[in-house]
Order: structure tokens, then C-alpha cells, then sequence
């Protein structure tokens, strides 16, 4: 048994990150941040592998010739970006 997480950003779970305004009242009023702590304390309780898939832009993304508003905003706000490889 494994728990796959994707997409766990700073950008959405911080009130610091860069879509606070968008998305932090969902995250508090659901409780995300808590609710993933206790996920993940059950999951090492249990001896479960956790996978975590980050996503990120880097500086060639923002060359893409498309893209749709959601696309266009996270490019102009900086979400997910990071300057190399991990």
C-alpha cells in the first residue's frame, strides 16, 4: 500500500504562497493542512511508502506559445516556478 500526493505547494497550503488570494479560504475552511498531517502520520503508523509528485515551471515553460487564463495566471504570478532541477 502507497499514498501518492501531487502537487503539495507552498503556492496553495502557505498564506505566503502566490495563490493564497485564490485558493486559502478553501484551504482553511476544509482544513487541508491539517487533514494531510494526520494523513501522513496515519501513513507512517501504518509503514506506508508516500510518494510525493511536485510540480513546477521552469524558465522555458514561460515560452509556451498556448494557453488557456488559468495558464496565462500562474505564468504571470510565478506559481510553481523554479530556476533548475531539484
Amino acid at each position: 500500500t502507497a499514498i501518492v500526493l501531487t502537487d503539495l505547494q507552498n503556492d496553495f497550503l502557505s498564506p505566503d504562497g502566490v495563490t493564497w488570494g485564490v485558493v486559502g479560504k478553501s484551504v482553511m475552511e476544509n482544513d487541508t493542512v491539517n487533514n494531510l498531517e494526520k494523513l501522513l502520520a496515519a501513513a507512517a503508523e501504518m509503514g506506508y511508502l508516500v510518494f510525493v509528485s511536485p510540480h513546477y515551471y521552469y524558465p522555458f515553460d514561460h515560452k509556451w506559445e498556448f494557453g488557456g487564463s488559468l495558464e496565462l495566471l500562474m505564468h504571470s504570478i510565478g506559481m510553481f516556478d523554479r530556476e533548475g532541477p531539484l
